[in-house]
């Protein structure tokens, strides 16, 4: 199982299209925010499943904050992150999924590409797909083989 996570994609359909070719391979797309109109471009245009939520920009949506997604016995905590303050810390982050008891909490908002792991939860930012604060455009890519999960970064 593959699963792509992107966020902070900011209307920008050239990157839209670009993000569906690097990740044909892949069964799912978790989209974390800002904005749902990208959300669901790529589900229009994407084979498989795809899960998001809101983020800061996506003002008045029909969507919700947090989502929680189950993939092969694994929990995912989905969430823009604007909620949690993920531009200072992670601790509000790291409590909430610690009270839902999920694997891996994914977030945004920051622009910030970044993965964590605290004992057996895994927090990951794919960072901007769009506008990066980091230098780079990126996504991230989430593996779950042999119930084993491994998570990386792809430059875009």
């Amino acid at each position: 199982m593959i699963i792509a996570v992107v966020s902070d994609t900011h209307y920008n359909t050239s990157v839209l299209d670009r993000i569906l070719s690097e990740v044909k391979d892949a069964n799912m797309i978790f989209h974390l925010g800002d904005n749902v109109k990208d959300a669901l471009y790529l589900a229009k245009n994407f084979q498989g499943e795809v899960h998001y939520v809101k983020g800061n920009c996506d003002i008045g949506v029909p969507a919700l904050d947090d989502k929680i997604v189950e993939v092969e016995g694994k929990r995912f905590f989905l969430t823009h992150g604007h909620n949690y303050g993920v531009k200072y810390d992670l601790n509000n982050l790291y409590f909430k999924a610690r009270e839902l008891n999920v694997d891996v909490a994914l977030y945004g908002h920051s622009h910030i590409k970044q993965i964590e792991r605290v004992e057996n939860l895994y927090i990951m930012n794919p960072g901007s797909a769009s506008l990066p604060r980091d230098g780079s455009k990126s996504i991230g890519i989430i593996e779950i083989k042999n119930n084993d999960i491994n998570i990386k970064i792809r430059k875009l």
